[in-house]
């Protein structure tokens, strides 16, 4: 066994990512990354690791990732099954049955990935039935914060995303943002 690695020759180290110093583990998915859903933050929308379906927030920045790159067989990759049955609108089990049969047009697919521009996982709701959860997805504007709600499902292949929510737009109150003036004395 290498000294200070940890593990014997030709195994990763524990939880497969790099020792980078004395006792410290780093690589995608490590806790305390920064990032819920493993690798790094772009701040883009984009991680830039590998596609994994280990978790919802995994599968959201997989989707995210997909969307960025808008390389069809990536989004087909990262979409539920599902999807094109138990999206919320028609206008959604449209578009995730062109993704799943691959009959979608560049253009559409361009449009998807300008609806998610710049997101990145902010947060995960509250387990609403086994097998399906929503991670929310936002990025900021000036003083307003854009998000949108991606529902993941669990499939064999694991967590990937079943539909998704109109943007809603957050905007400080004027109290937030009027000038103070001090009295002088």
């Amino acid at each position: 066994m290498p000294q200070g690695s940890g593990s014997p020759a030709g195994y990763p180290s524990p939880g497969g990512g790099s020792i980078s110093g004395p006792g410290s583990i780093s690589g995608p998915g490590t806790i305390g990354s920064g990032n819920p859903g493993g690798g790094s933050d772009s701040g883009s929308g984009g991680s830039g690791a590998a596609p994994s379906f280990q978790n919802p927030q995994k599968g959201a920045q997989s989707f995210l990732d997909a969307l960025k790159s808008k390389d069809l067989e990536r989004v087909v990759e990262a979409t539920a099954l599902r999807s094109q049955y138990e999206a919320k609108t028609a206008d959604h089990r449209k578009i995730f049955n062109q993704i799943l049969t691959k009959t979608i047009e560049q253009s559409d697919v361009t449009k998807l990935a300008d609806l998610f521009e710049g997101m990145t996982i902010q947060d995960m709701n509250t387990i609403k039935s086994s097998g399906q959860v929503g991670v929310i997805v936002g990025k900021t504007k000036g003083q307003d914060r854009i998000t949108r709600t991606l529902t993941v499902r669990h499939e064999k292949a694991g967590w990937k995303v079943m539909d998704f929510t109109d943007a809603r737009q957050y905007t400080p109150s004027n109290a937030m943002n009027r000038k103070t003036t001090r009295k002088s004395r």
